[in-house]
């Protein structure tokens, strides 16, 4: 059964999985992480697993099918062989795909707040600087706060290794931690975390260490290591060397082995069915009437439209309000580029996202916003309300050039547009 389950997720979701150093060093500790109790048979991840199918057929998504997967395996392994610590669980999710996308869409607003502070705390301090989205120049020295700063390496590692700590006390106290505890210990280090990176950052521009400077990334380890590791010693041995949790008993109930397994059996026939549907739905989600004037269109398998021109690149990703943000830093990192400037402008009376971006020798200008024609944003929070308000037709639009002027112009010439949508058959293709 635990086969088939695995069988499934390498069918339906083997493009959803993205691995890096961090998945690697998860997997590693995850073994010392993992306590399982066997004979301790439980049914708590049963509820999840059906609520996660049902809501799939509602909201066609990979991650809510990933989410049920997930609580389906967990359920099996519990109703059958022991129960697993929260810690472990975490764990599985700080690894999924779910974490890197929601740690992309809190990194980037979480950048610029970095920049503009360090920009605050070094001019309060004197100095010279001027601090522009992700991008300060101080003593003719220019410095940007890149992913690497406070995105997935940083807070993935804490995470990871705040989990390690959790799992040496309850192994060494033989007390199981409950969510909101574990959950607690987290948000301390995630805390932790931007203080560690604030530091960092105003260390970096303060002593001018450019990124090419082997003492950058030391000084990142230096600081990760006084600010995160250090005090998550100390404050978890103030909570957790004592621990007044639940003892971790075997229990001595009928597991109904049998039944667990019809129960297993009906879950995963479900969340093939759905995961077949979701697929499908994904496959068929067009964007024939969607339509540029001058560009030469193309649809591409994961749903977003391309347009493209001699001088300028548009995509378009049409988006309902439970889809992941999915920003053209997602996207261009996977491809190998780099982001520089990330800026928040206001051009043509709209505020926009405009970036640099480099991969070598080759420099791309782009900008981005959320629009429907209609209403023009970049707060995820106010096209998502506009949904609500039935308010349809979002897309995230991104604009590429290779130079800023003929950015501005393109980026002019679909802020002025009222629809991206055409009803004439004939301008589908250009």
């Amino acid at each position: 059964m635990l086969l088939t389950y695995f069988v499934v997720v390498i069918y339906m979701l083997h493009e959803y999985f993205i691995a890096d150093t961090n998945i690697y060093m998860g997997l590693l500790l995850a073994p010392y992480i993992l306590i399982l109790r066997k004979g301790d048979i439980s049914r708590r991840f049963l509820i999840p697993s059906i609520l996660f199918i049902i809501v799939s057929f509602f909201i066609p998504v990979k991650s809510v099918l990933f989410l049920a997967l997930l609580f389906g395996i967990l359920f099996l392994i519990e109703c059958c062989l022991g129960k697993l610590n929260n810690s472990f669980f975490i764990l599985l999710l700080l690894l999924s795909p779910i974490f890197n996308y929601f740690n992309n869409s809190i990194g980037f607003p979480i950048r610029i707040w970095l920049s503009e502070m360090s920009g605050k705390i070094l001019a309060f301090a004197g100095n010279n600087i001027k601090a522009t989205g992700n991008f300060m120049i101080m003593g003719g020295n220019e410095f940007s706060v890149d992913s690497a700063c406070a995105g997935l390496n940083m807070i993935m590692v804490s995470f990871i290794i705040a989990l390690f700590i959790l799992a040496y006390y309850q192994r060494k106290t033989h007390h199981e931690f409950s969510f909101h505890k574990v959950l607690f210990f987290l948000a301390i280090t995630f805390i932790l975390n931007i203080a560690c990176n604030l530091i960092r950052i105003i260390t970096l521009v303060y002593f001018k260490i450019m990124v090419e400077n082997s003492m950058h990334e030391i000084i990142g380890i230096v600081c990760l290591g006084f600010y995160v590791i250090i005090p998550l010693v100390f404050i978890s041995k103030y909570l957790f060397d004592r621990p007044p949790g639940k003892k971790m008993v075997v229990s001595t109930k009928n597991p109904r082995i049998k039944l667990n397994l019809i129960l297993n059996a009906m879950i995963l026939v479900t969340i093939c069915y759905s995961g077949i549907r979701t697929n499908s739905m994904a496959l068929n989600n067009s964007g024939n009437n969607y339509y540029i004037e001058g560009f030469k269109k193309l649809e591409l398998k994961s749903g977003i439209i391309k347009f493209e021109k001699a001088n300028a690149l548009i995509y378009l990703k049409p988006v309902k309000f439970y889809s992941a943000e999915h920003n053209p830093m997602i996207c261009w990192n996977g491809s190998g580029y780099e982001f520089k400037h990330i800026n928040k402008e206001m051009i043509n009376g709209h505020e926009i996202y405009t970036g640099l971006m480099t991969k070598g020798s080759d420099i791309i200008y782009t900008s981005w916003w959320f629009d429907n024609g209609k209403y023009k944003t970049i707060s995820q929070l106010d096209w998502r309300f506009k949904v609500f308000q039935s308010e349809k037709d979002f897309c995230l639009v991104n604009v590429n050039s290779a130079s800023r002027k003929e950015l501005i112009i393109e980026t002019i010439n679909l802020l002025k547009k009222t629809s991206y949508k055409s009803t004439l058959a004939n301008e589908t293709v250009n």
